[in-house]
């Protein structure tokens, strides 16, 4: 009897066929961090530490695949008209918020809405500039109708702007900064908000509705070390189990045998940021004096270890649209003191320069924890010693540094970073109009650089597109609004137990939602 039993489930065993693997979850992500989100409101932040908790909580219409396609995401589909007007867009009918409410073309409309409409203030508005009105013919169908076409805006659609419009109306929409959502966001996307204690962590949980199946982690946190070599001591340790790791650094780190450094070339650069319309940078000889008395590659090889290329643009080597082709300033003291002195800007008795009574002495920053950027401003402050500029150093707490400095101008060069993302359209960075320039901290300005970003997007022509943004680059060379340090590598540490971690080259972790701990 025992025997035919025995048989029997054998037998049902092999009808069965072959046992499906279990997803495998579990565990807290704790990811040592050196700064504290400024608000949580997804198309109203501009600062990385920020965009790095919305991009769990909130999932967008669309995403980018691991080759770099644009596809769909909460959108089931989308189509673009013929004549590039009218981007329609079918929705999934199985997504959720974070307060149980299913998302819908109601929700999608409203967010882009607030997107567009100049009393929200988003910085993120002129993405959108080309869109003229949109519909919600059903439930789960968005109709973008377009006055021109855009020749970039489906990689707009790749960022979580899509807030629960019962939530977010609740609120005066020309203070959201200031409102409870920003403190306690309700997205749609794998992981919800649980906590946020200012300066110490932001706690995030699993939400179980997910609509892409189960997600990773039980618990994802972000937790505020202060500095850069703190949070690596929390990995060194095992108090946390991701790290951003300096490029000084990736040696070090990946000598520790509980730790795995994955690096991949970010869409990033490193840089100097001028205030062009300060005292002291207004005239182009000046700025471009300061190139040439930077030594970059100096930089890039002893701070960044070689870790990165020395940097000529915000396009990184690997990107389509990167001229190779554009001004360098290979340090040359000479060329510089040589334009200092054709700018008017004699040296005097004490060994700083001056002009009509006024001593160059400027004002420089940068944000506290990060090491690079501290040791970067110590090197440059030396450095434009050397021909006779003084330099009043400071070492900011992040938002401190962001809001109370770098976005009213109130600086004469700060050392900075930015992540520039995928397409030909880099206006962030250069353009004029605060709208379409928001990241333009140097306030930057040039006509002809104006209409270039501008037409790349009226083009959806991608060799177009490539033969204005090397037009650009060849002007914003020669203007040097930035002194460009580094196209830099970034490497991240992972405790060995975490599991199915995927980065790609311009996209970094692919998918955090579904790595767990083992």
């Amino acid at each position: 009897m025992k025997r035919s039993l025995l048989l029997a489930l054998a037998l049902l065993t092999l009808m069965a066929g072959p046992a499906v693997a279990q997803k495998k979850s579990g565990g807290d992500l704790l990811y040592a961090t050196f700064s504290d989100p400024l608000y949580l409101v997804p198309f109203i932040n501009a600062d990385s530490a920020s965009s790095d908790v919305c991009a769990l909580i909130f999932s967008a219409l669309l995403k980018y695949s691991p080759t770099l396609e644009i596809v769909p995401n909460v959108a089931r589909s989308f189509e673009v008209s013929k004549d590039g007007l009218t981007i329609t867009f079918k929705l999934r009918d199985d997504v959720f918020f974070h307060n149980g409410q299913k998302m819908t073309s109601e929700d999608v409309k409203f967010s882009y809405d607030l997107i567009r409409d100049p009393a929200v203030n988003s910085p993120r508005r002129m993405d959108y500039e080309a869109v003229k009105e949109i519909t919600t013919p059903d439930q789960f169908t968005v109709v973008f109708n377009l006055s021109k076409v855009d020749g970039v805006i489906l990689s707009y659609f790749t960022a979580g702007y899509i807030v629960p419009k019962s939530e977010i109306s609740k609120y005066d929409k020309t203070k959201l900064k200031e409102s409870e959502f920003a403190r306690k966001p309700i997205g749609n996307g794998p992981f919800k908000f649980v906590e946020w204690l200012t300066n110490q962590n932001v706690k995030l949980e699993r939400f179980d509705k997910y609509w892409d199946g189960l997600v990773g982690f039980d618990r994802y946190i972000f937790v505020n070390s202060g500095s850069s070599a703190t949070a690596m001591v929390k990995a060194e340790k095992g108090e946390a189990n991701r790290v951003f790791v300096p490029e000084s650094d990736v040696a070090r780190m990946s000598a520790i045998p509980g730790l795995n450094v994955q690096r991949y070339v970010g869409p990033v650069f490193d840089c100097v940021v001028w205030n062009t319309k300060g005292v002291f940078y207004s005239d182009k000889r000046v700025r471009q004096a300061m190139s040439y008395a930077i030594n970059t590659q100096q930089i890039v090889s002893g701070i960044y270890k070689g870790n990165g290329r020395v940097g000529v643009s915000s396009f990184v080597p690997t990107s389509p649209y990167y001229n190779p082709n554009a001004k360098r300033y290979a340090y040359d003291l000479a060329k510089a003191k040589a334009l200092l002195d054709e700018a008017g800007w004699r040296v005097g008795k004490d060994g700083i320069r001056v002009k009509d009574g006024q001593r160059f002495k400027i004002f420089m920053i940068t944000n506290k924890g990060n090491i690079m950027r501290e040791k970067i401003l110590q090197y440059v402050q030396s450095a434009l010693k050397l021909v006779g500029v003084e330099v009043e150093a400071q070492i900011l707490e992040w938002n401190t540094f962001l809001t109370k400095y770098v976005e009213v101008g109130k600086f004469d060069g700060y050392v900075g970073g930015f992540s520039t993302g995928l397409t030909a359209n880099h206006a962030a960075f250069y353009h004029s109009d605060v709208n379409k320039g928001f990241l333009n901290r140097g306030r930057y300005s040039n006509a002809e650089v104006d209409a270039l970003f501008d037409k790349i997007k009226e083009t959806i022509d991608l060799k177009e597109q490539a033969r204005l943004a090397w037009k650009a680059q060849e002007i914003i060379s020669e203007e040097v609004p930035y002194t460009f340090i580094i196209n830099r590598t970034q490497a991240f540490a992972y405790a060995k137990n975490v599991r199915d971690v995927k980065s790609y080259d311009l996209l970094g972790w692919f998918n955090p939602e579904k790595s767990f701990v083992e």
